[in-house]
């Protein structure tokens, strides 16, 4: 979050931020849990659009960015109307991004993003616009991202904080819904902070909170999602 808004023009987005109580509790909740994934973890995978749960809403300058990207991936479908899988590649050129789309899975059927929440929701806004222009659905069904292994404990907690901000269905709610004290964000953001560098520190340094589970992503980890890996 601070990296995210640290400079003077981003201010007024962070006071905002670290005033909600909910944006707080999710931004430390990810940050906890992407902290102990390694670039090593992530595979480069083709994962299905409509199972992934974005973790958090798309608001305020975010909005009119993510409209302007869904704009461009639909001429980009336009172009390409047989293509089934949209690559990181051309995802990133057409967002104008160059960080990684990360995705999280629990199991092949139950995603969430960590990183390109907006990315994510342009191609969405892309394939509900092309369906209205068209009056066919574009055959788009995955997009190419970086995948890790996230453990039971792991995927249910940024479900839980995701549920703040998206409804069971993956819907943005139009506003964050939750039980959270109603007091500024900032101690919670600096608790939050303070809380997950000692717990990294004190994990890193005893064998006994490490085991054997691999984030690595199996090459039939998508086609076949009845199975428990």
């Amino acid at each position: 979050m601070l990296s995210k808004f640290g400079n003077f023009k981003a201010l007024p987005r962070l006071l905002t931020a670290i005033a909600c109580p909910a944006r707080v509790k999710r931004h430390n909740t990810s940050a906890w849990i992407t902290g102990k994934i390694s670039n090593t973890d992530y595979t480069l995978v083709h994962v299905p659009i409509a199972a992934i749960r974005s973790q958090h809403s798309i608001d305020g300058e975010a909005i009119e960015k993510t409209a302007q990207r869904a704009s461009r991936i639909l001429a980009w479908m336009k172009t390409n109307p047989t293509d089934k899988t949209i690559h990181l590649d051309a995802m990133n050129f057409l967002a104008g991004s160059t960080g990684a789309l990360k995705i999280g899975c629990a199991s092949a059927d139950r995603l969430i993003t960590l990183d390109g929440v907006g990315r994510l929701e342009a191609v969405r806004q892309a394939k509900v616009k092309y369906l209205k222009e068209t009056g066919q659905p574009h055959p788009l069904e995955k997009i190419e991202c970086y995948a890790a292994r996230l453990k039971e404990d792991e995927y249910e907690s940024l479900y839980r904080t995701s549920s703040y901000f998206r409804d069971e269905a993956g819907n943005q709610l139009d506003k964050p819904e939750h039980d959270l004290v109603p007091y500024s964000g900032l101690p919670r953001l600096v608790a939050g902070q303070a809380l997950n560098l000692a717990r990294h520190s004190i994990e890193s340094s005893l064998p006994s909170f490490s085991d054997n589970f691999s984030r690595q992503i199996p090459d039939d980890y998508f086609s076949a999602p009845h199975v428990q890996t």
